[in-house]
């Protein structure tokens, strides 16, 4: 990726730059907030996201800190679970947040030379330089669930880092918040505001089911905690940029041998199920992916597209190996079956989920321990909704690119579908897979065919603790 015979300077974290920002309106200070049981269900994982934004045409329009601090303070007082603490084990066991506005942790940080130069030449490594962690302790009442590094390229560009616990946030809620954030130093009004109602997922009476494939899968996930997970592992990953036309292709071709009308994702989703199940060698007769897909606007009765916190369902889809692995014949089968997926309704499922945790919980007398969700077997995530490219904090300049990254992976994988800067049919794509199987995917020929741009190869570092 661009000239190998350079190497970019190492991330310099700025001496005494930590520091916490808290909200400029003091807000309820006794509110306590629960969390609701699909929260405690992803509690294992953590996201890390982080916006890239260009070199200004006058380096005095840049982004500067302390105007960010000031938005993200304002930003912060419509955010009261953000600038919270968590507070352990209510009658039911379950977490709270107690909205005594603590703030947020904020690290500053520098990078020689500009973002644009990055984005050409950094590694996966790299990358995870760009935001800061710390893992939850024992006794949590004095940890920050969402961290901001602030990023300045020495040669121009900036680029902000969010981390947070997937116990307080998903990917569409985190994104949201940048985006608030934005609007505020924009002087703008927040467009999507937060909705806190954890209780507008609580269990369904209305709907008894409990046993459907969703909770059989979750069961299957929640047995194989008990087995080895790679937690800790090297995991090598890299980032697919897919340029409009190649997604394009990618679906004609996968619409004339399937007839039907296919989403970026599921085209995208099927491509990487088939080019994995050739990546590696095993006598397994069936091939599974678990499907992660967003569902504030899937239930008969919609979410804010606001709600803050976790509205992710996951499904699985299995076929014959020796299917899969047919070239052309196998991504038309991967994808209707994910297509069929993903067309169905799923309202009594996700109620079904819902109402087993608490079932599991009612069992055991209080909330049982979360475990991955993401893994053990390979899990493609449809984050395509998510309005990244929307987070614009200077008039007109919208972010060159954000990278997503879900954490511990786990098992065989995953793989998570994200929009683009181009926007339209463009996607982003990133893949982190065990072992050597990334390797292998990169030159299967129905992948390198598209010609996508490769970001960020290379193993990441991190492991089940960040």
């Amino acid at each position: 990726m661009g000239d190998e015979g350079k190497t970019l300077k190492k991330l310099v974290v700025c001496p005494r730059a930590k520091l916490t920002v808290i909200p400029a309106v003091p807000g309820q200070l006794s509110k306590i907030h629960p969390l609701s049981l699909l929260d405690h269900m992803m509690g294992v994982h953590n996201l890390r996201i982080v916006f890239y934004y260009k070199t200004p045409r006058n380096k005095e329009e840049g982004l500067r800190h302390e105007s960010l601090k000031e938005a993200l303070s304002e930003t912060l007082s419509s955010y009261p679970i953000v600038t919270g603490r968590l507070k352990g084990g209510n009658e039911e066991g379950r977490w709270e947040v107690q909205c005594n506005d603590a703030g947020v942790r904020v690290v500053e940080a520098k990078v020689e030379g500009t973002v644009e130069d990055w984005l050409e030449r950094a590694e996966a490594a790299d990358e995870e330089g760009l935001t800061y962690w710390e893992k939850m302790p024992e006794d949590p009442c004095f940890w920050s669930t969402f961290y901001v590094q602030l990023t300045q390229f020495e040669g121009g560009g900036f680029a902000i880092g969010l981390s947070c616990t997937h116990l307080s946030a998903d990917p569409t809620s985190a994104t949201l918040l940048i985006k608030a954030w934005s609007e505020i130093h924009r002087r703008k009004a927040i467009s999507t505001p937060p909705f806190f109602h954890a209780y507008a997922l609580s269990p369904n009476p209305q709907i008894l089911t409990v046993h459907t494939p969703a909770t059989h899968l979750l069961h299957s996930k929640l047995t194989a905690q008990n087995t080895p997970q790679n937690f800790g592992e090297n995991y090598p990953s890299a980032t697919f940029h897919f340029p409009p036309s190649s997604v394009r292709t990618l679906i004609s071709k996968i619409e004339e041998e399937t007839k039907l009308q296919v989403t970026p994702f599921e085209a995208l989703a099927a491509l990487f199920w088939v080019a994995s199940t050739r990546s590696h060698h095993t006598d397994s007769y069936t091939e599974s992916i678990c499907l992660c897909t967003e569902f504030r606007r899937l239930l008969q009765v919609p979410l804010p597209q606001g709600y803050f916190g976790n509205a992710l369902h996951f499904s699985e889809v299995s076929e014959k190996r020796a299917n899969l692995a047919r070239y052309n014949s196998g991504l038309a089968l991967a994808a209707r079956l994910i297509h069929e997926d993903q067309d169905k309704a799923k309202e009594e499922e996700i109620w079904s989920v819902i109402n087993w945790l608490a079932a599991r919980k009612s069992d055991s007398g209080r909330s049982s321990s979360p475990f991955p969700i993401y893994g053990p077997g390979l899990t493609v995530a449809n984050f395509e909704g998510v309005m990244s490219y929307n987070a614009v904090f200077t008039e007109g300049d919208r972010p060159l690119h954000v990278s997503y990254r879900v954490e511990p992976v786990v098992g065989e994988g995953m793989v998570l579908v994200l929009p683009s800067d181009e926007g339209d049919f463009g996607r982003i794509v990133v893949v982190t897979l065990q072992g050597d199987r990334l390797s292998r995917l990169r030159k299967d020929k129905e992948v390198s065919g598209l010609g996508p741009k490769v970001m960020f190869k290379g193993s990441l570092t991190r492991g089940h603790d960040g």
